[in-house]
């Protein structure tokens, strides 16, 4: 229980700071915001959107976490909390860049769902990276 704990909130911290922080940078130093409701409600907005995005990733990373069943076979060690936050840093970079877009073009269940599926695959990529470094010994 203690290792899925640390996943969630690994995954969920790594992918919503970065995501914050750089849209605090568009909203504020590039003045990309939106007329009607200012800056300040434009990262807001941006925000929750990072928030979601970062709860549908850490949900994602637990059910790949479950489904490699690499709890049973090792304990949270430091090669799997730096896989994951790679694979945070990664889905960081791609919820900032494409996020919202996917969201205005797809629809927010399509956004949903290819969010969840994008975010599980690369996190059970990563777990088998890390579960075969693991058994090689590297």
């Amino acid at each position: 229980m203690r290792n899925y704990l640390l996943i969630w909130l690994t995954v969920f911290s790594c992918v919503l700071i970065p995501a914050t922080m750089f849209h605090l940078i568009y909203v504020y130093f590039y003045h990309h915001c939106d007329p009607k409701f200012g800056c300040f409600a434009t990262l807001e907005l941006l925000t929750l959107v990072n928030v979601i995005y970062a709860l549908l990733a850490s949900i994602s990373a637990l059910f790949a976490f479950k489904m490699a069943d690499y709890s049973k076979q090792v304990n949270f060690q430091k090669s799997l909390f730096l896989g994951l936050i790679f694979f945070s840093g990664l889905t960081a970079l791609i919820s900032s860049a494409f996020g919202l877009k996917l969201a205005e073009t797809f629809g927010i269940p399509t956004a949903v769902i290819v969010w969840l599926a994008l975010t599980f695959l690369i996190s059970l990529w990563i777990l088998k990276v890390v579960k075969k470094q693991n058994m090689t010994g590297a």
